[in-house]
């Protein structure tokens, strides 16, 4: 009973982190796509606040990790000529 409520729990979780608003994938091109906006519009705000590059950074490592733990699949690579995620941005130098 315990393994069957976990395992329940888990598919939840699955079924969350695939499906969600395009799933964890999604969010993480998502987030690396925001950053791309931040060093081609506002460069000034990094030049600033140098830091933000690592709060998005680590919410990049984090969804990475669950996506990796609970080996979820990539589905928004499938027949599509743009990888998801995209890489992540560095600044143009």
């Amino acid at each position: 009973m315990f393994f069957d409520k976990n395992q329940k729990k888990l598919t939840e979780i699955k079924n969350i982190v695939t499906n969600n608003n395009c799933g964890i994938y999604k969010r993480i091109d998502e987030n690396r796509e925001l950053l791309e906006l931040i060093y081609r519009e506002y460069p000034n705000l990094i030049e600033k606040n140098p830091w933000v590059i690592n709060w998005i950074k680590s919410q990049d490592e984090f969804l990475l990790a669950i996506a990796n733990n609970l080996e979820i699949n990539n589905e928004l690579n499938i027949n599509t000529e743009f990888k998801y995620p995209r890489k992540f941005p560095q600044p143009d130098r």
